[in-house]
């Protein structure tokens, strides 16, 4: 696995929290087996994975951990995969992750769960269909 812990910056230029990216490493040796791996361990967040092994503490002291999470592993078991304090991770969405009623539900108990929420990449002319996901942000 390749894994990048990119800083995110307050206004005062200080590390607010970090956003964990990774990548298996087999998509990288073999570029075809993209499009084949699409949804091998989808329900899994690969994120998380780099988390366990690596302990919140040793990424990150005290910040928040950004780690994403595509529309197929929210209905996993999300809170069973990291053991790490739920309050220090946030989802980060994307917008694949569309906004109908199971997803909120599945949202709204995400953050039940001490999960924060974040959304990447979403275009400014679908804020108003996305309002009761944004919402949860």
């Amino acid at each position: 696995m390749i894994a990048t812990l990119t800083p995110v910056f307050n206004n005062q230029m200080e590390v607010a929290a970090y956003t964990v990216f990774t990548e298996k490493a087999a998509k990288l040796l073999d570029p075809g087996m993209s499009g084949q791996m699409t949804f091998d361990g989808a329900a899994f967040v690969d994120g998380f994975e780099l988390i366990e092994a690596l302990g919140i503490e040793t990424l990150t002291d005290d910040k928040e951990v950004f780690v994403e999470v595509n529309r197929i592993a929210l209905f996993g078991d999300l809170a069973s995969q990291v053991h790490a304090p739920h309050e220090r991770i946030v989802l980060l969405l994307d917008a694949s992750v569309d906004p109908e009623e199971e997803i909120e539900l599945k949202l709204r108990a995400l953050k039940e769960d001490g999960f924060k929420l974040a959304m990447q990449n979403l275009a400014v002319n679908r804020f108003e269909a996305y309002r009761q996901i944004l919402q949860l942000m």
